[in-house]
């Protein structure tokens, strides 16, 4: 026998034994199977609204997460390990928060702005959420196989392979300010089809989340706690074609001073999903806030100064006028006075809101009456120059005494610098109650 095809078939059998082994974990997992497309299910009216606020993988750098698979004539392995690098999937990667909530939408949960979609008609966009859902990844182990072209006898460009994570869900219930659900569930995802190398990794990260997220949806104690104690009314806000009469309050009289613990106690922080504005009683359970600031919620959590926190509905709202009004559906507020007689230019005016953080709720800051002009919507606005920053929205404008005159509307910044620059914009309040029809007696 020639030496060389003796030779040659000495290494053909430890190829084929080479060929077998391969450094990629075993993954046993059932292979998802492909379901018809389905109609989503309708809201559940009785669900909060909630939003996928992030993933975390919470991997050291350099950690293990899986293999090159290496099969003669199918896979091609340059590789043994692939190494996970610096430890985040973005918090705010679309593709993710997409996948989530589509999964969130299609169960009938309460996802404002659906599924990701720009024109989405089943949900009012500028509803806020009252549960935040985040996912730590504490786990992933990924088998690849890098396709071999046979005819080049190179890596023909394309991957197929599958990922198991290991996830850790937590749900942020922002009333509370506090996770008040957690669940470790798997997540499984394959592709056997050989696709583009480039991102491959990443979409299977996407479709194990998507997976697991699949399981959670179908848990009774997840779905249960978007249930409990939300105090959620179904239908809208009330149509604002009925007049509201209040009772004049009796006006402050005194300087702003000798009452202004009262005042900063009136004016609380109003939550909208993962910010906040402000907004003050004119009653004992009634307050003021912007429009923006709870869009077409149907409640919106409510913190005093002293850190209690109720829940309060939306009765009426104007989205031109930017304007809304609440109700408590528990306690009370220390209502301001409502001041009926017009401003003037030079008038003193001081600002109470909650600018930029939530602690800071109570902040107070003084200026004048700048001018008197007409918004883009020709509606009456009041410049000031009293400052005001992001979190003010829907906080008071007093005069000099503490009655209301104004709602924190919007500012001009300086830039890139963010900062105020004395040019601000309060509704005035009688405007305000015009357009949500609420009379004074």
């Amino acid at each position: 026998m020639p030496r060389y095809l003796l030779r040659s078939l000495i290494l053909v059998p430890f190829l084929a034994v080479a060929a077998c082994q391969s450094t990629a974990p075993k993954i046993n997992a059932p292979l998802p199977q492909p379901s018809n497309p389905v109609a989503p299910l309708p809201v559940r009216e009785n669900l909060a609204p909630i939003a996928y606020d992030g993933t975390l993988v919470d991997l050291p750098r350099g950690a293990n997460i899986g293999g090159y698979e290496f099969v003669l004539y199918e896979c091609f392995a340059a590789d043994t390990h692939i190494i996970w690098e610096p430890g985040r999937i973005n918090d705010d990667d679309a593709e993710v928060s997409t996948e989530v909530e589509k999964v969130l939408w299609n169960k009938g949960l309460n996802v404002p702005g659906g599924s990701g979609g720009l024109f989405t008609q089943s949900f009012n966009r500028a509803e806020s959420p009252l549960f935040l859902l985040g996912a730590k990844v504490k786990n992933i182990s990924a088998s690849l196989c890098r396709d071999w072209d046979t005819w080049k006898g190179v890596w023909s460009g394309k991957e197929s392979g599958k990922a198991l994570l290991s996830i850790e869900w937590q749900l942020f219930s922002v009333f509370e300010r506090r996770v008040v659900f957690e669940k470790s569930l798997p997540g499984y995802y394959e592709v056997t089809e050989p696709r583009e190398s480039q991102s491959f990794l990443f979409s299977l990260f996407v479709g194990a989340i998507a997976d697991s997220a699949q399981t959670l949806v179908a848990d009774e104690a997840f779905i249960g706690t978007l249930q409990r104690n939300t105090g959620l009314q179904t239908g809208g806000a009330e149509p604002t074609t009925e007049p509201l009469i209040l009772e004049q309050r009796k006006r402050f009289n005194a300087p702003v001073a000798e009452q202004i613990e009262d005042i900063r106690d009136g004016v609380v922080v109003v939550g909208a999903g993962k910010g906040h504005g402000s907004g003050f009683f004119i009653t004992p359970t009634l307050l003021l806030t912007n429009y923006h600031v709870v869009g077409e919620s149907r409640e919106a959590p409510i913190e005093f100064r002293d850190g209690r926190r109720v829940i309060a509905t939306v009765l009426r709202r104007d989205a031109r006028r930017d304007v809304a009004l609440l109700q408590l559906q528990e306690g009370e507020g220390k209502p301001l006075p409502v001041r009926t007689e017009p401003l003037a230019v030079t008038e003193e005016v001081l600002a109470v809101g909650a600018p930029l953080f939530e602690s800071l709720s109570g902040t107070v800051t003084r200026g004048i009456v700048s001018n008197f002009i007409l918004n883009q919507e020709g509606l009456p606005v009041i410049q000031a120059d009293v400052d005001i920053q992001g979190g003010n929205s829907g906080g008071a404008l007093i005069d000099a005494n503490g009655n209301a005159v104004g709602i924190s509307y919007a500012g001009v910044d300086g830039g890139r610098s963010g900062t105020s620059i004395g040019v601000n914009f309060f509704i005035p309040i009688l405007e305000g109650l015009k357009h949500l029809n609420v009379q004074l007696n």
